[in-house]
């Protein structure tokens, strides 16, 4: 056993510090969240060989689910204030990186610059853990990508109506 001090997740709200022995008293699983100094990251109490021994007298079933690839911990390291390690991993919302460089070229450039920069803060939401915020720069990369396309589309009307009404008053 070890004298570093655990910080784990207890409904949502960082708990700590306490000694290896003290997390006995605290009821925590295989699966909560701990992290002490050292670590790059929270982690599943599991995954510290350190503190096996809180659950060395479990039945191997209680123990440790399978991992479903869903389990996934928040990236970067460090606390995340508001983010709550032990909720459902979400997926990462679509970025639109694509069509908001797309549009940009080809529409309507004034309204495809926001697209890309929401588009690019995407991921980087997601990877720390910020779901809501992947999401809603998802939904605001998505909503300028279309219109710019809306108004590079009625540009493009504009302008071709635009040359054939010269075009007509040229032949008079």
């Amino acid at each position: 056993m070890t004298t570093e001090k655990f910080y784990y997740i207890r409904n949502g709200q960082q708990v700590g510090p306490f000694e290896a022995e003290q997390l006995s008293q605290e009821n925590i699983t295989p699966q909560t969240m701990v992290w002490r100094q050292g670590l790059e990251d929270w982690k599943e109490a599991r995954l510290l060989p350190e503190l096996d021994f809180l659950w060395q007298n479990q039945s191997s079933q209680e123990q440790v689910p399978p991992y479903n690839g869903f389990q996934t911990p928040l990236y970067g390291g460090g606390f995340f204030p508001g983010v709550d390690p032990n909720a459902a991993y979400r997926p990462c919302p679509p970025t639109y990186l694509a069509w908001s460089i797309i549009v940009t070229l080809i529409c309507c450039w004034p309204l495809g610059i926001p697209a890309i920069i929401n588009a690019s803060k995407v991921e980087k939401a997601h990877m720390r853990g910020d779901f809501l915020a992947a999401e809603k720069h998802s939904k605001a990369a998505k909503s300028w990508s279309i219109a710019s396309a809306i108004l590079g589309a009625l540009f493009g009307i504009c302008f071709v109506v635009f040359k054939f009404i010269l075009g007509i008053a040229e032949s008079y």
